[in-house]
C-alpha cells in the first residue's frame, strides 16, 4: 500500500486499497438513495438549483465536529474524492467532496447519525465558513451502509449561487474555498451540525492535481483546456437531450430514482467521440438511458484554444433521475 506524502492528509492510489473503501465508494452502488414520495418531475434535470438564504432560522447551539482523521484524497479512475471523519460513537460522521473534471464546482456527501432527514425533505440550509453565503441546497436521502446521508451534487461550486458565480472570477473563488475552515448544515436538521474541516488550501490543491491527471488519461493536455478561449458548447438544449420516456421501465416501476454524472468527449469538428459514466448511483439501466440518449440527441460546437484554433474537448453532465 503506497499513498503519496501531502502534509495533513492522505493520497490513495488508484491500485491500493483502503480500509476506508466503502466510503470511497459513496456515489456508486455502495449508496442506496431512499425513494422521495413527493418530488417535484419524471424524467431528468440538470443537478443543482441553488437558492440563497437572507438568514438562518433560529436554533439551538449546533453539534460541532472536530475531525477524528486525515484527509484522504482517492485517485480514482472517473474521478477525485476527498474525505474525512468527525467525531466519534453515535456522533461518527463521513464527509466527502467529489470532483471529476478541473472545476471550481464539486459534490458532496455528508453522513452519520447527526444528519438523518426525513424521506420527504428535499432542501437544506448550508453555509461553508467563513467565506461562503448561507444557501438552500436540494438534496436526496440515502444511506451508506448503517449511516443516514444526504447526497448534495451539482453545478453549483458550494459557495455561490450559480447565477452569482457567473460574474466573480475564477481566482475570487479560489481564493474563498482555500479560505474555508468548516461546513455547517442547518434545516432539515433537528440540530445543526458543523463540521470543522480545516484549512483547506493544501487539500483543494492536491485534488486539482488529481484532476489535472485525470484530463491527461482521456488524452488530453490540462494546459490547454485551463486556457480554452471557449469551451465545449451544446447547441442542443441540455434539457431536451433526455426525455421522460427515457426513464428506464424497470426503475420506475420499482419507483428507483438516481444520480449520474456522464462524460462527453468532443473532437476538434464537434463530433461525439464518446460518452463515459463517470459516476452513479444506480443500476446500469440508468447508464445506458444517459449515454444512449446524449449520442443520439446531443449536438456540440468544438472547443477552441487559446491560439484561436479548434480542439478535442469534453462535456460535463450531472442529470438527477426522480419520480413524482
Amino acid at each position: 500500500m503506497r499513498f503519496k506524502g501531502v502534509p495533513g492528509f492522505l493520497i490513495r492510489e488508484q491500485s491500493t486499497r483502503y480500509y476506508l473503501s466503502l466510503f470511497l465508494k459513496i456515489l456508486y452502488s455502495g449508496l442506496m438513495i431512499r425513494h422521495c414520495s413527493n418530488t417535484i418531475l419524471l424524467g431528468a434535470a440538470l443537478l443543482l438549483g441553488i437558492t440563497p438564504l437572507s438568514s438562518a432560522v433560529a436554533k439551538k447551539e449546533p453539534l460541532v465536529l472536530k475531525p477524528s482523521g486525515k484527509w484522504i484524497l482517492s485517485y480514482d479512475e472517473d474521478g477525485c474524492r476527498m474525505l474525512r471523519q468527525f467525531g466519534e460513537g453515535d456522533e461518527k460522521t463521513i464527509f466527502s467532496m467529489s470532483r471529476y473534471a478541473p472545476s471550481l464546482s464539486f459534490s458532496m456527501l455528508v453522513a452519520g447519525k447527526p444528519v438523518r432527514t426525513r424521506r420527504d425533505q428535499k432542501s437544506s440550509n448550508i453555509r461553508f465558513e467563513p467565506t461562503g453565503s448561507l444557501l438552500q441546497v436540494p438534496f436526496f436521502s440515502g444511506d451508506l451502509g448503517e449511516l443516514p446521508a444526504m447526497v448534495f451534487s451539482g453545478s453549483g461550486n458550494g459557495l455561490y449561487t450559480t447565477e452569482d458565480s457567473e460574474s466573480i472570477p475564477d481566482v475570487a473563488i479560489r481564493a474563498s474555498q482555500n479560505g474555508i475552515s468548516a461546513l455547517s448544515i442547518g434545516s432539515p436538521l433537528r440540530r445543526d451540525v458543523r463540521l470543522d474541516l480545516g484549512l483547506m488550501e493544501k487539500p483543494f490543491a492536491a485534488m486539482e492535481q488529481c484532476t489535472d491527471d485525470l484530463v491527461t488519461s482521456w488524452g488530453l493536455n490540462p494546459e490547454t483546456q485551463k486556457s480554452l478561449r471557449e469551451k465545449v458548447t451544446p447547441l442542443v438544449e441540455r434539457s431536451k437531450w433526455i426525455r421522460p420516456s427515457d426513464y428506464p421501465s424497470d426503475m420506475l416501476q420499482a419507483g428507483q430514482p438516481a444520480l449520474v454524472t456522464a462524460r462527453i468527449m468532443i473532437d476538434r469538428e464537434g463530433q461525439i467521440t464518446g460518452c463515459h459514466i463517470q459516476r452513479t448511483t444506480r443500476p446500469k439501466e440508468f447508464d445506458k438511458a444517459v449515454c444512449g440518449s446524449i449520442i443520439r440527441r446531443a449536438k456540440f460546437s468544438p472547443a477552441i484554444n487559446a491560439d484561436g484554433e479548434t480542439t478535442a474537448s469534453y462535456y460535463i453532465i450531472n442529470i438527477r433521475f426522480q419520480i413524482p
